[in-house]
């Protein structure tokens, strides 16, 4: 296939090969000869004689020394310079260009043989008609191609074709035969449940999946290593509780993180064991199969509240059940590389053991017991709400794997294809926005008949 410069910032002419899509340059290609050039307007045999080393082809269509032209229209040549004739070959030098003496040589010719020039014929080939369905489809009769690589295998699936909604699955492996996947990863389109993406990781027992927005519980992504490590990512602006990351070494330790919370709240874990010592365990932990897990610390860290001092402002506070103490660690004061701290000591083994308390300035006076005992009231009621949060938290985790389990036993597929539903949204803005328009003339057309009301009665007093 030739294409011509002289258009769309083409600088000079170049071949396509069809069968593979490679480019060559007029000179540099491997074809010997050029016998005939058309397109949907005219046909141009090539009258220069070859030549060896490589293609000397003139390009110039208007030469009629060089190409011999079949079908033209004398009427549109001779007013238009026959740009209706040849349309598209006009506009370079040596391209399927200037048509002005093919145009000339119809004006000159006698009026009488208008009628002997040749017109072009009806295809006879019939008109091609591809279904939207057929279409959607792509790939053969079976809406699936397989293509194999060096140590790699990639499958398509035309959309809403595959039952599980796949349109792409690319499997890399780690021999040459193709027998052992190091890495698989497969694309969706249009889940109910908003899933996009999974890459799997046979060999490291790793699995990731990435979900739109809109997945149950603001889900973004999930990675999950099988029995050791689970990391749950969500979408924070859709959360009432800011949550950005949920990190679960399995059995042993939770951690929570987050942003842009009222009170400032960043990071909150909590530690757990299957040991429960002397059965005395105030506090438990349900985590799916794993049953009750006994909860032995619990920390939360916040960030700077500027409207508090940093000696009043809380950075860190430790919940350490089983030595039954609350540590309080507070943030830095400019110019300090130390920060104020204490060691609250709950009811049991050290019975009313006053708090530790260490103040960054030494001739800050000691709290009052009115203020300490206010200090340690308050202290329980946060390790107690933090309990219920970390309980809530895990509750929640269970439910959103129950729920990624059933998703995947019973997929839904959207019928609708992801260009109706963009053309669906399309109509909807559109409509809203007639709709706004409308509102707004209204309001302004009922302002403006008010102030004239208005002007008429003041004119009148």
């Amino acid at each position: 296939m030739l294409v011509r410069a002289g258009k769309r910032d083409v600088q000079e002419h170049f071949f396509v090969e069809p069968s593979t899509g490679r480019i060559y340059n007029i000179d540099g290609s491997p074809y010997l000869g050029i016998e005939s050039i058309w397109n949907n307007k005219n046909y141009w045999g090539n009258m220069q004689e070859p030549k060896e080393g490589g293609m000397h082809v003139s390009f110039d269509l208007s030469n009629l020394d060089d190409w011999e032209y079949v079908f033209i229209e004398p009427t549109v040549a001779t007013l238009e310079g026959g740009e209706e004739g040849m349309e598209g070959m006009e506009g370079m030098e040596g391209g399927f260009g200037d048509t002005t003496e093919v145009a000339g040589a119809a004006d000159s010719a006698p009026e009488t043989e208008e009628d002997n020039i040749l017109d072009i014929p009806p295809s006879w080939v019939k008109k091609l008609i591809v279904d939207r369905e057929t279409h959607a489809r792509r790939y053969c009769n079976y809406g699936q191609q397989i293509v194999l690589y060096d140590k790699a295998k990639l499958e398509r699936f035309a959309e809403n074709s595959n039952e599980q909604g796949m349109v792409l699955r690319l499997t890399l492996f780690k021999d040459k035969a193709r027998t052992i996947p190091r890495e698989q990863r497969e694309e969706f389109q249009n889940r109910r449940d908003k899933l996009f993406l999974r890459i799997r990781y046979p060999l490291e027992g790793k699995v990731k999946e990435s979900f739109l927005p809109g997945a149950y519980l603001s889900l973004k992504d999930r990675v999950e290593w099988t029995g050791r490590r689970r990391e749950l990512v969500f979408y924070t602006s859709a959360r009432p509780d800011s949550l950005v990351r949920r990190v679960e070494e399995i059995g042993s330790k939770n951690m929570e993180y987050f942003e842009g919370r009222d009170d400032h709240l960043i990071y909150r874990s909590v530690s757990v064991t299957m040991d429960r010592n002397d059965g005395k365990t105030p506090y438990l932990l349900p985590v799916g199969q794993l049953g009750e897990l006994v909860i032995h610390k619990m920390t939360e860290k916040f960030g700077r509240n500027d409207s508090v001092s940093a000696d009043e402002d809380i950075r860190k506070r430790t919940y350490n059940v089983r030595e039954n103490t609350i540590r309080v660690i507070y943030h830095y004061t400019k110019g300090k590389i130390t920060s104020s701290s204490r060691v609250y000591y709950k009811q049991g083994p050290n019975g009313n053991q006053p708090p530790d308390i260490i103040e960054v300035d030494p001739n800050v006076p000691k709290p009052s017991e009115e203020k300490i005992e206010e200090e340690m009231h308050a202290v329980q009621l946060a390790e107690k709400a933090c309990y219920t949060s970390v309980r809530h938290a895990e509750l929640e985790k269970e439910e959103l794997l129950k729920n990624r389990k059933r998703e995947e036993q019973n997929i839904k597929i959207d019928p609708r294809s992801s260009r109706q539903r963009a053309r669906m949204r399309r109509v909807t803005a559109s409509m809203w926005r007639g709709r706004r328009r409308r509102w707004t003339q209204t309001y302004e057309r009922s302002i403006t008949s008010h102030r004239s009301c208005r002007t008429f009665k003041m004119s009148r007093q």
